[in-house]
């Protein structure tokens, strides 16, 4: 039971983090381009993988209400910082709240909660592998090498976070029985 709540309240802080981030990075001027998606993918499975950290917390919880709060994050995301309106947003907001449910009725159906918060970060992974290997290459690729920690050091935080959460959920996962009983009690 503990273990379970410090896996929980885990994933909850880093899809906090990661999501923060995943918004400097969606309104940075470095989003454009033929990778456009990879920024809001980075929020994307942030929002999954709060939505699974909070279901690993409160396993009663119904789905649909995880899934309504996904929607609602990106309601209110489009409302305080957007405002105006957007087929792009609305296809990603779609998806997005699709994506969440789909994760979560995945879940539901292996009867392991765990299983939400381990594919949400490996999307985190996914999403966040290529840039930063692109920032790590543009650091040291000058000559001499940039040691900025402005941007290695948040990314370092970042990627810490991101592995601990892609273990400990892992664990979750692997621990648990395929009745649904956590063995991490």
């Amino acid at each position: 039971m503990l273990m379970r709540r410090i896996a929980g309240i885990f994933h909850v802080v880093t899809a906090l983090v990661t999501g923060y981030w995943g918004l400097q990075v969606m309104f940075s001027d470095s989003s454009g381009g033929r990778f456009f998606w990879w920024p809001v993918t980075m929020l994307g499975a942030s929002i999954v993988l709060l939505a699974g950290g909070i279901l690993i917390l409160f396993p009663q919880i119904k789905k649909r209400w995880l899934t309504a709060l996904a929607g609602t994050i990106l309601l209110v995301i489009w409302a305080a910082l957007i405002r105006d309106f957007s087929w792009t947003y609305s296809i990603f907001a779609a998806a997005a709240t699709l994506i969440t449910w789909g994760t979560l009725a995945f879940a539901s159906a292996l009867k392991r909660p765990a299983t939400a918060p381990l594919l949400a970060s490996l999307m985190l992974t996914v999403a966040w592998l290529p840039g930063s290997v692109y920032a790590f290459r543009a650091t040291f690729a000058a000559i001499p090498p940039i040691a900025n920690a402005l941007v290695l050091g948040p990314l370092l935080i970042l990627w810490v976070l991101i592995i601990a959460a892609s273990v400990l959920s892992a664990i979750a996962f692997f621990r648990s029985s395929a009745g649904g009983a956590p063995l991490m009690r």
